[in-house]
This record gives C-alpha cells, structure tokens and sequence, in this order.
C-alpha cells in the first residue's frame, strides 16, 4: 500500500511539473512572440520614416531642380538657328529630332573624322544598324553630335583654336536644347572629343545647369596629364613626312595618305592636333561654388571603378597614388558628381588602359570601363563599333531612365512638356 501510495504521489509530483514546465514555455513563446512583434513594429516604422524622408528630399530636389532651369530659361532663350545647323547638321538623317525631347544626347567626334560617326548607320550593303540611334529614337531621345569647323559642310569655315573656344560657342546652343528636354541628358566623346565635352561639361555646370546623367568617354587620356606624359608628338613640330607617321601611331587608315586626299585631310589633322596638342584644361575654380547647383540626375552612391563588361582587370586609382588626389586637382568639389562609363581599345597604340582610367578620379560618383576589340579609332572598324555603341545604349538606358521621375516632374514644374 506504501509503494503504490508513493508511485501515486510522484506521479501527481510529474504532472504538475510538466504542466508548470509547458506554462513557462508558452509564457517564454508568448513574450518572445510579443518582443519579435515590438521588433517589427519598430523596424516598419523606421522604415516608413525613412520613406518619408526619403520623399521629401526627392520633393525637394524636384522643386530646386524646376526652380533652377527657370531661371536659366530666361537666360537661355533660344538658338541662333543657322549656327545651330551649322554645329549639328546630321540631326535630322539620325531622326532623333523630336519635338518635345524627354532627353538630350551630346556626342563628340574624334579628330580627322566628324559628327557622322554617330549620325549615320551608312546605305546599301554597308548600312549597320546603331545601337544608339535606335535607343534614342525608341526613347524620344535627341542626339546632337557636333559638328567641328573644317570638315563637311563647314570645310570652307576656319578652324577654332582651343578646346575652350569649342566649349564657349556649343553652350548658347545646347542650353535651350537641354531645357526643352527638361535638364536631361548625356555625353559620349571619343579620343579628342573627351576633352571638349570636359570643357562644354565645366561651362554648363558654371552656368547652373544640372550635371549630365552619365558620361561615356573613350579612348583619351585624363585632361591633366602632363604635357611630358602625354604618348604624342606636337604637329607643330613636324614636317610632313613624320608628321604622317604621327597619323598612323593613331590609326589613320593609309587611304587619307593617298594623292588627292592628303592635300584635303592634312589641314584638318594638323588644326585637329592642334586642339588637343596644346591643350591646357580649364581651371574649375570659377565653377566650384556653383557646383553644387549642377546636381547630377544620375547616381551618387560613391567613387568607385570597375571594369564592368570586359573583366579585365582594372585597378581602383581611389587607392592609388595616382588616383583621385593625382592627377586631378584636390578639391573634391571640383569633380563632378555623375556617373563615367569608360573605354580603351586592345590595340591602341597611343592611349592606354592606364590612361583612361585615370578619368575615373574626376567624378565622386561610380566609375566603370570596358575594353573594346579594336585600335584607337574603333568606331571607324564595325563589329567594334558595334559593341562599343551597344555598351554605350545600355549604359544610357540605365542611368537616363532611373532620372526620369525626377527630370519629367522638374519640367512640368519650369513649364517643359515631357511625354
């Protein structure tokens, strides 16, 4: 009877400890629900307020961004008509003249060759569709490739001096352009052409206008190098004969040499070289304080560069001692604040990898490059020309089309139509 009285007790003994044991444990899974519930609670809220700073600022840039090319507008009114075909006379065989813009495309042509390089897929057998016309004709984009004097329709005209001459007579006729589209656009220059949309790109951001989407530059040095690094002989210097193997270290195909077109080609070459032989870069003191009035509509998210399409390997000169405090100068408000997107060729025997990439310490944004499978003039060579521009479409797409909300809202504010 002991025994049998006992087993009973240690059994009513292990019941209730399980039933005390199961309590404590749906108390410690009910505080625990109710602890995991306070933790969201509070992570939703501080992510709505985050949202909602996040609006607010977007509202804000929005309003800033309408207030800013009001004002340019009366300053920007219009373009001299005929200069303006003069400059860009291959706008309407790239049908991408359209009426109410939603974004501008600059493009700058290399020396020796002109604007259709960008304009123009060519006819009959040869006709190659590109890439970027047909982004921009897709997108109600406007394509405006310049025009330099001494070449096509502007042979007879003389040529301009300096880089910065270039820069000071394209601004009065890309700024009303620019604010039809609503402050909207992007830049692609190869080889020289780098260099005078670095100087149009200073001129527009002194003058208050908002910072280019992203920059597509290829095959061209940074513009501080030194004049003793730079892989060139001056034209100044040289009589024809070398002067002709100058040509061809870039490049030049050895038709330009032939009787009856070297007397035509080598006036442009030489006033050609002239412009980025004796370059010196503008100083961009005179638009540091108006800088932050240029706020780029493309990413800002921090400097980096990396080779995005080619793998090649591409060091980050931000680590370097030639990176962003080298070759360009060290105030970090002199760069500018949009996305560069570079390249180079395989076979290019003037301008290297390394040279490129040193354009990447001119922007405190990101920075990537890719190489191309040709020699320095590889928009001149098809398939490279291809896939150069295709890159070129893609990096538009990306970075104009992440702008739009803010660039459509920004014109309907200053008055701009953006379908």
């Amino acid at each position: 009877m002991g025994r049998k009285r006992d087993q009973a007790v240690l059994c009513c003994w292990q019941q209730a400890s399980n039933s005390r044991c199961q309590a404590t444990s749906s108390q410690r899974q009910a505080a625990s629900r109710s602890d995991s519930s306070i933790t969201a609670a509070v992570a939703a809220t501080s992510q709505q307020q985050a949202n909602q700073q996040q609006q607010q600022q977007q509202l804000q840039q929005e309003d800033n961004l309408a207030e800013q090319l009001s004002k340019l507008r009366l300053r920007y009114c219009a373009a001299d008509s005929a200069a303006f075909k003069a400059w860009f006379p291959g706008l309407a065989l790239s049908r991408t003249d359209a009426l109410q813009p939603q974004a501008v495309v600059l493009c700058f042509h290399s020396s020796g060759n002109a604007e259709d390089m960008f304009t123009s897929e060519g006819t009959g057998s040869r006709r190659a569709p590109s890439p970027l016309l047909e982004l921009c004709r897709a997108r109600c984009w406007r394509l405006l490739a310049a025009q330099l004097p001494g070449r096509g329709l502007r042979a007879k005209e003389p040529p301009l001096g300096t880089l910065q001459e270039v820069a000071q007579q394209l601004l009065p006729l890309v700024a009303p352009a620019l604010l039809a589209a609503g402050g909207r656009y992007a830049v692609v220059g190869h080889s020289m052409g780098c260099w005078a949309a670095y100087e149009l790109l200073l001129l527009l951001r002194q003058a208050g206008f908002p910072q280019p989407a992203v920059a597509c530059l290829s095959a061209m040095p940074w513009p501080h190098i030194p004049m003793q690094q730079r892989p060139w002989r001056q034209q100044r210097l040289l009589n024809e004969a070398r002067f002709k193997d100058e040509c061809r270290g870039w490049d030049i195909s050895d038709v330009v040499f032939s009787a009856g077109m070297w007397d035509m080609y080598q006036p442009m070459l030489r006033a050609d070289f002239k412009l980025f032989d004796e370059y010196t870069p503008s100083s961009c003191s005179s638009c540091c304080n108006s800088s932050s009035n240029g706020s780029s509509s493309g990413s800002t998210s921090g400097h980096a560069c990396s080779d995005s399409s080619s793998r090649d390997s591409l060091s980050d000169p931000a680590a370097s001692s030639s990176g962003c405090d080298g070759p360009f100068p060290r105030q970090q408000q002199c760069r500018f604040s949009c996305p560069l997107r570079l390249f180079w060729g395989k076979q290019d025997r003037r301008v290297s990898q390394a040279m490129v990439q040193e354009w990447a310490s001119y922007t405190s944004s990101t920075c990537s490059a890719s190489s191309i499978d040709g020699n320095h003039l590889f928009p001149l060579q098809p398939a490279a020309k291809q896939h150069w521009l295709t890159q070129v479409a893609q990096s538009l797409a990306e970075s104009l089309g992440s702008a739009s909300q803010t660039a459509a809202a920004a014109a309907a504010g200053s008055g701009v139509e953006v379908r």
